[in-house]
């Protein structure tokens, strides 16, 4: 009987053990299903490099930064977060951004900065550096 006993038990391990790596196994391949999805789905980025419109090797050589009309959204339904921003920095002027700072409310302070790396791209608009429009660089 103790034998019997013990061999359920073992089963009973065995099968928990059989349960919780099918789970596993269901998980990650909702996964590989969303990487899928995503990768066919969403927008391309820009060319990594753009010949036609690169900079001098000295580029920004005035340092001077135009911000004309600026709008931003975050995706193509939603609201306008930026809305027509303009202004000019002339090459030796000093600014600072500052806004308040919390987890629900945010001033678009770090937006703003990502624009000039392009890691979110104007609705409209643009930045200028030095004559050339960043928007047409890579």
């Amino acid at each position: 009987m103790a034998f019997i006993l013990a061999y359920m038990l073992q089963i009973t391990q065995s099968f928990n053990l059989f349960v919780n790596q099918f789970a596993k196994l269901e998980t990650d391949m909702n996964l590989v299903e969303y990487l899928i999805y995503y990768r066919d789905n969403l927008e391309k980025e820009a060319k990594n490099i753009v010949l036609k419109n690169r900079p001098s090797s000295r580029w920004p050589a005035h340092e001077e930064i135009y911000i004309k009309n600026l709008k931003i959204r975050y995706g193509p339904d939603s609201l306008l977060v930026l809305k027509s921003i303009s202004v000019d920095i002339k090459a030796t002027e000093k600014i600072e951004i500052v806004g308040q700072t919390a987890l629900k409310i945010g001033c678009r302070k770090s937006t703003l900065a990502m624009l000039f790396f392009r890691f979110i791209e104007a609705t409209s608009g643009g930045i200028v550096i030095d004559d050339i429009d960043i928007s047409t660089m890579d």
